[in-house]
């Protein structure tokens, strides 16, 4: 009778483990924590040429001829539709020399496409530019000076562009 109780002990504890391991899920669930932070960042290729006036298409006027250059630039950003880039040139042109600065933004991508004097003073170049992208969109230079301004020693300027919210 013992071995008899023994072996229903056993039955009955092995069917409730088996009810125990049966009762369990094959699905688990767990919580990730997801973001994206703010981005805005801006990429320009290659220096653009020296732009150096040396010439006069016609005697007789204050104005030079115009020397120009290009380069490009890229940005990606997912802060806001309303990120702009700016520009500005460190150090000062002397009066009657100009440098301007044209960034054309592919389409979609922003507002811009017009030459903007660039001085020490911050000037919006691209505005509206959308949550995205755009990968070498072209940047033009124009150089231009009086004769009455003299002749300007070849000497590097620094032009700062910022993508800025």
């Amino acid at each position: 009778m013992k071995k008899m109780t023994m072996v229903l002990v056993a039955i009955v504890l092995t069917l409730v483990l088996v009810g125990m391991v049966s009762a369990q899920s094959n699905v688990a669930t767990q919580s990730v924590t997801l973001g994206v932070s703010g981005i805005h960042k801006l990429s320009l290729g290659a220096a653009p040429a020296s732009m150096v006036i040396s010439d006069i298409t016609t005697p007789g006027g204050d104005d030079l001829n115009t020397a120009t250059a290009n380069s490009t630039y890229s940005f990606t950003q997912n802060t806001s539709n309303t990120n702009k880039i700016t520009a500005s040139l460190s150090p000062t042109l002397a009066a009657g020399y100009k440098l301007q600065i044209k960034l054309t933004p592919g389409a979609g991508k922003g507002t811009g496409g017009t030459f903007k004097d660039i001085s020490t003073t911050t000037q919006d170049v691209v505005t509206a530019i959308p949550f995205g992208f755009d990968l070498n969109a072209p940047i033009d230079y124009t150089f231009d000076a009086k004769a009455s301004a003299g002749a300007l020693t070849s000497a590097s300027y620094t032009v700062t562009l910022t993508i800025v919210n």
